[in-house]
């Protein structure tokens, strides 16, 4: 049992301490769709193939929350868990029905399409399997979102900067099923994808022009390492991380959309409906404060743990700081793995170096262990809403 003096820690009934492999068997495995108290993730090629350290953030999700079903869902022929088993063929793209898509980002688009597609039928909560959960969701967000006389019918986070660049992440998303806008999200993406089987320009479709993601040099003061600079390498970059995005670019489609038919004001929805959180302290924190220096990160956190608060040691010191600033004050760790951006990730540097996540004695391996029993009791506080006529270039379309 870990000591460290600054946490609460959780005990059942709020955490689930069983052997893996039954929370695998009873928790991981295909069950009918009974409630909107669903966490959905994808692995192409199912959870028994994913990466361990992987793996073991699913885990951490069962355990932080075990009144909810977990579904990691794959695209694997016969498989239980088979995307189509929970939706339609029909709610996604051709290229995602007949696997014909092409490009190095493949498997991350039809993530992208499920979570969509899966939101948008049986609601709940989509979290990127690369997401490591130090909150439960039920505090983060649901327990407003499933509330009657609670506005927020959507939630997710935002690297945002003014009140045009309020766009949402897709890795994390929350709403109730048939929400209406991510059922004109799912209607955006059908569109951008018509006749189309690779992500190459996408961004450049007409219904995503205009959002502010384009600026190739708005994504580098707000989430990027300060070793990049503006100039013709960042552009190129920058062009395709936008295409790389198309589902945040799809949900900022909506969010500017106007519908007199139907009476869509994408503006006011996302001003009176959307809880946007700050990402940057949210799920980067221990990024944030080192410079985004993953290799830096990743080093501290092998070293042994000291849970002495008089260590000695400036770097042991420091790994302790950066373990408690994400434990007490972020909802989740975000486990990067974009080979578009010229630096390293955690994430990477986790699945390049077995085990260095989750080893015994190391400080990596105490905020594996703390990450499944942490309670935190600190307000949420959701970034300030935007006015709805500064929400960028307005869009008026019989898509949806």
């Amino acid at each position: 049992m870990f000591t460290l003096q600054e946490l609460d820690i959780l005990s059942p009934p709020d955490v689930d301490l069983r052997p893996n492999a039954e929370i695998v068997a009873d928790r991981l495995m295909c069950r009918a769709v009974t409630s909107e108290r669903n966490v959905w993730a994808f692995w192409d090629k199912g959870f028994e193939n994913m990466p361990s350290y992987l793996q073991r953030n699913v885990m951490n999700w069962a355990r932080l929350m075990p009144t909810w079903s977990i579904r990691v869902v794959d695209m694997v022929e016969g498989s239980a868990n088979n995307v189509f088993n929970f939706i339609k063929p029909s709610d996604t793209p051709v290229c995602f029905q007949e696997k014909s898509m092409t490009g190095r980002y493949a498997p991350v688009s039809f993530s992208d399409m499920a979570r969509i597609a899966l939101l948008a039928e049986h609601g709940g909560v989509w979290m990127d399997v690369g997401i490591l959960l130090f909150r439960s969701l039920d505090d983060i967000c649901w327990s407003k979102i499933e509330d009657p006389s609670s506005p927020v019918e959507v939630c997710g986070f935002s690297w945002y900067q003014d009140d045009q660049y309020m766009i949402m992440e897709s890795y994390f998303l929350a709403c109730r099923r048939q929400n209406p806008f991510f059922k004109r999200v799912k209607a955006v993406i059908l569109e951008i994808w018509k006749n189309r089987n690779a992500i190459d320009g996408i961004a450049k479709h007409a219904l995503l022009l205009g959002s502010k993601r384009h600026s190739p040099y708005n994504f580098l003061f707000v989430s990027c390492p300060p070793h990049l600079t503006p100039g013709p390498e960042l552009d190129e970059i920058c062009e395709k991380f936008s295409d790389y995005l198309f589902c945040c670019l799809a949900m900022d489609c909506v969010r500017r959309i106007q519908d007199p038919k139907t009476g869509w004001n994408g503006g006011e929805y996302y001003r009176d409906s959307c809880m946007i959180l700050d990402a940057r302290s949210e799920n980067g924190l221990p990024h944030w404060k080192l410079d985004w220096d993953a290799q830096r990160l990743w080093a501290l956190w092998c070293l042994p743990a000291d849970d002495s608060s008089n260590s000695s040691s400036d770097d042991s010191t420091k790994a302790r700081q950066l373990l408690l600033a994400a434990l007490q004050n972020s909802c989740l760790l975000k486990l990067d793995h974009n080979e578009h951006m010229p630096m390293e990730h955690l994430g990477n540097l986790w699945k390049d170096h077995p085990e260095t996540d989750c080893a015994p004695g190391t400080w990596a391996g105490l905020l594996r262990e703390a990450s499944t029993r942490n309670k935190q009791r600190r307000e949420l506080m959701p970034v300030p809403q935007v006015d709805p006529n500064h929400v960028g270039p307005k869009i008026t379309t019989d898509v949806i």
